[in-house]
């Protein structure tokens, strides 16, 4: 993943939050851990994230310090990083996330709702719920890892690698494993009926709609039939899984792809294909 720094940026890595949310109160527990590989010397390098308090910095499992500038996270790690290096950077924080509104008026990142939260990342929402350098050509793989209330569900992207209930608590593990840019992530949080199935060429395909939403279950039963259409047009499906989130957010009113899925409020559409690849001097589509 590329996190710009003061003198340098990081290569593609992986980013894997681990969080516990409780809805009840709308507060968000969580740690990040990026690995990375420094392209140059760096003293400093800069995330972005918004709002939520930063409770503990560690690279290399060392502590580190940091200081905020606005949305900037400015890290300082113990020693020195040197061109080549991988390293990891475990960032704790703690908060009750705020959605980021757009000049046209509409909320994106972290919008809570009654049973959880709805989070539609793009364009600039990521900062909202996970530290991150906020820049389409900064892409990195995704281990998602959220804890909530039994009889709550977490949708994220990729596959769905793990759950497990104890306590009281679910815990639900999500990977994607194809790097991604930021603003395609998502952990969208609430009541859930979960349905699965599989495409006509085998890959699994997961929807969790709202039962407030019950009727968007007729648009979705056609999501395998897409995905083998756009199969024969454009070739295999690139990634493990298909599939949508249909939310009760009053406050959304869009419909928005994801890596791997799609988040919308009571009107899901085809799901992303080509769509979110290149990006912008990557020289890649």
């Amino acid at each position: 993943m590329l996190l710009a720094g003061a003198v340098a940026t990081w290569r593609r890595g992986a980013l894997r939050p681990l969080g516990e949310l409780r809805p009840a109160t709308r507060h968000l527990r969580a740690i990040a851990a990026v690995t990375a590989t420094a392209t140059a010397t760096l003293c400093q390098f800069d995330p972005d994230l918004r709002g939520l308090s930063v409770q503990q910095i560690t690279v290399d499992g060392r502590p580190a310090s940091w200081h905020r500038r606005g949305q900037e996270l400015i890290i300082r790690p113990a020693l020195r990083l040197h061109p080549g290096q991988r390293f990891t950077t475990v960032v704790s924080y703690a908060g009750v996330p705020s959605p980021v509104i757009d000049p046209d008026g509409a909320p994106d990142g972290w919008i809570p709702t009654a049973d959880g939260a709805h989070v539609a990342s793009e364009p600039k929402g990521s900062p909202s719920w996970y530290p991150c350098n906020d820049n389409p050509r900064d892409k990195a793989a995704f281990d998602v890892v959220a804890t909530v209330p039994a009889g709550v569900t977490a949708m994220g992207n990729g596959g769905l690698v793990g759950h497990t209930s104890a306590r009281g608590r679910s815990t639900f593990r999500w990977r994607m494993a194809q790097p991604m840019a930021t603003y395609l992530a998502t952990l969208t949080v609430g009541r859930f009926d979960l349905t699965r199935g599989r495409t006509r060429g085998g890959g699994p395909t997961i929807d969790a709609v709202d039962p407030r939403e019950s009727a968007a279950r007729r648009v979705l039963a056609t999501l395998p039939a897409i995905v083998d259409y756009y199969s024969s047009v454009f070739g295999r499906y690139p990634f493990d899984s298909v599939g949508a989130v249909v939310d009760h957010a009053h406050r959304v009113g869009y419909a928005l792809e994801t890596r791997a899925g799609r988040c919308s409020t009571g009107h899901p559409q085809r799901p992303p294909w080509p769509t979110n690849w290149p990006t912008s001097g990557s020289g890649t589509v």
